[in-house]
């Protein structure tokens, strides 16, 4: 059951297919509806959208789905209005969600290119900015830095697309060990899950 100070993250849908999972926090909770902060500001959120949430039950991963009641707020943080819909299901297949990373602090190296942000991560992947240019299908090598390790293998552009700040926002899958070097791939899944874990305790805090 979700209650004031509970760490969540919200899934939006219809974002460009991504399956990005955004941290947030439940800050009140009023005859059903809750009002959730999250980390992001200029979410693409409205009134009478379809969401996801995921959180916790007892060590258990959960997902359900959500409406949006009413958007309070879209920066510095967005906050929302929410009811839930349905019953939680078990979301513990989670190897393909991405969790965003922007306020992680995570950072990688691309080839040369040093301390290129990390904007999410997942068991297979993890999205990053570059100044650097890549073809889709390139395989760079990155390395990953994360509690103080660094985690290195080879990784396949999947998709490119150019920021606004001239910055370049590349999809990286894993290659594994068909190009060489697969600490990052075997790495990813305790990256991923160690995140997930320290962005839900962190809005639990309230921190």
């Amino acid at each position: 059951m979700l209650t004031t100070e509970t760490g969540l993250f919200l899934r939006i849908p219809d974002e460009s297919d991504e399956r990005v999972l955004h941290p947030a926090k439940i800050v009140d909770v009023q005859d059903g509806i809750y009002t959730a902060q999250l980390e992001e500001a200029d979410l693409p959120l409205t009134a009478g959208q379809t969401v996801l949430v995921y959180y916790e039950i007892e060590q258990k991963f959960m997902q359900q789905a959500a409406r949006i009641d009413a958007v309070m707020q879209a920066e510095p943080e967005a906050i929302v209005g929410f009811e839930t819909i349905g019953e939680p299901m078990s979301a513990e297949e989670r190897q393909w969600y991405r969790v965003s990373t922007i306020m992680a602090d995570l950072s990688a190296k691309i080839d040369s290119e040093e301390s290129c942000p990390v904007q999410d991560v997942s068991t297979v992947g993890f999205a990053v900015l570059a100044r650097e240019r890549y073809l889709v299908g390139t395989v760079v090598t990155a390395s990953v830095h994360h509690a103080g390790k660094h985690y290195t293998g080879s990784a396949t552009v999947q998709s490119v697309r150019e920021m606004g700040d001239g910055s370049i926002r590349y999809g990286l899958a894993c290659a594994g060990d068909k190009q060489g070097g697969a600490e990052l791939s075997s790495c990813l899944h305790t990256i991923t899950m160690a995140i997930q874990r320290q962005q839900l305790r962190r809005r639990a805090r309230g921190s």
